[in-house]
C-alpha cells in the first residue's frame, strides 16, 4: 500500500475529489487495484465506481466475470457499470486481431462511460511486468526510444496506480488481504503475442536476473523523461522557427542528430526513418538548391536555405 501511495503521489494520480473509475476485469490485478482505490478513496476524497466490460467471446465465461465483479462490487457498496461489444464481429468488420479489437472496444467503452459520468480519471491495473512485456514487444517490432518508455503512468484520462508494483507483489496482497478473483482462462494459453511474452520469454529473463520487470520499469522511468526533455526542445522549435511548412536549413542543422529527427516528425508525422534521413541529406551543402525527396503524402524540397514540405492531402497536421 506504501509503494501505491508514493507512487500515486509522485505522478499526482489520485486526485482529492470527483469520481474515480476503477477497469475491473475480476482477476489478480484489477481486484487488487479495486480493494487498493476503495481504502484510498477516504484519505483523498474522491467517489469510486468499477467498471467492467465483457468482450463476449467466452460464452458463460465472460458473464461469470461480470457476475463476480458485480456480485464483490455489491458486497462493498462499490458503485458498478457493466459494458459489452462483440469483439470477434469487430475484429472481422475491421480486418485486425481479435486482441487489438478487444483493446478498441474496452477503451472506447471506458473513455464513453467517463463522459456520461463525468469521472476525473480512469484507472487500469497495469503493473511493473504488464510494462517490461510491452518494452519487449516494442523491441521486437522495431520502436524508437519512445517504445522503450513502456506504459505511461497517466495518459490522458488514464492512470495506472499499480504501475511501480510487480506482479509477485499484487499476489502477495492479495493473499494478505483475502482479495477473492476469478482468472480469464485464456490467460493461460499461448494465443496473443503478449501472453507468449508473459509466458514464454519474462520468466527466461526472470532466470538472469529476478528484478527484470523492476530495473525494466526503472528504465523505462529514465528513458521517459528524457524522451520528455527532448519532446519539449523540439516543440519549441518549432514554435519558433517552423512557419508555414518552412524551416531554416541553418536553424536544423545547429540542432543535435536526436532533437533534428524528432522535429522533422513533428512536421510530418507519417515520415519514417528512411524518410527522416533523406530529409536531413537535403541539409547538406553540396546539395543541390532544388533538390527534393518524396515522403508519405507529399514532398520535402530544398528552397536554396530552407526545406519546404508540401502536402499533396490534408492529412498532415502540423
Amino acid at each position: 500500500m506504501k509503494k501505491v501511495i508514493s507512487f500515486c503521489d509522485r505522478y499526482s494520480l489520485l486526485p482529492s475529489g470527483g469520481l474515480v473509475l476503477a477497469a475491473v476485469s475480476g482477476g489478480k490485478d484489477s481486484m487488487c487495484l479495486l480493494d487498493i482505490l476503495y481504502k484510498l478513496k477516504d484519505r483523498y476524497g474522491y467517489e469510486l465506481c468499477a467498471i467492467h466490460f465483457n468482450h463476449m467471446i467466452r460464452g458463460k465465461s465472460a458473464d461469470r466475470d461480470e457476475n463476480f465483479v458485480m456480485e464483490t462490487c455489491r458486497n462493498r457498496k462499490i458503485k458498478f457499470i457493466a459494458g459489452r461489444g462483440d469483439t470477434l464481429r469487430y475484429a472481422k468488420e475491421h480486418k485486425i486481431g481479435t486482441e487489438e479489437a478487444g483493446r478498441i472496444l474496452r477503451y472506447r467503452f471506458f473513455e464513453e462511460t467517463a463522459r456520461e459520468t463525468g469521472a476525473v480519471c480512469v484507472a487500469t491495473a497495469h503493473n511493473a511486468d504488464d510494462n517490461a512485456e510491452t518494452v519487449l514487444m516494442n523491441m521486437a517490432r522495431g520502436a524508437a526510444l519512445k517504445g522503450l518508455c513502456g506504459i505511461p503512468p497517466r495518459r490522458d484520462i488514464f492512470i495506472r496506480p499499480l504501475l511501480s508494483c510487480t506482479r509477485d507483489e499484487i499476489e502477495e496482497y492479495n493473499r494478505e488481504n483475502q482479495i477473492d478473483n476469478i482468472e480469464d482462462e485464456t490467460n493461460s494459453q499461448d494465443i496473443y503475442t503478449r501472453n507468449n511474452i508473459r509466458r514464454n520469454i519474462v520468466p527466461l529473463l526472470k532466470g538472469i536476473n529476478p528484478r527484470f520487470s523492476e530495473n525494466v520499469f526503472n528504465m523505462s522511468d529514465i528513458i521517459r523523461q528524457d524522451e520528455d526533455f527532448m519532446d519539449n526542445q523540439a516543440d519549441k522549435f518549432i514554435s519558433e522557427n517552423v512557419h508555414g511548412g518552412k524551416i531554416e536549413i541553418a536553424a536544423l542543422n545547429r540542432l543535435h542528430t536526436a532533437i533534428k529527427t524528432r522535429v522533422i516528425r513533428k512536421i510530418w508525422p507519417s515520415c519514417g526513418k528512411k524518410h527522416i534521413e533523406e530529409i536531413i541529406a537535403l541539409t547538406g551543402d553540396k546539395i543541390s538548391p532544388s533538390a527534393r525527396c518524396n515522403i508519405p503524402g507529399g514532398i520535402a524540397r530544398r528552397e536554396y536555405g530552407s526545406i519546404v514540405f508540401e502536402k499533396e492531402t490534408d492529412n498532415v497536421v502540423w
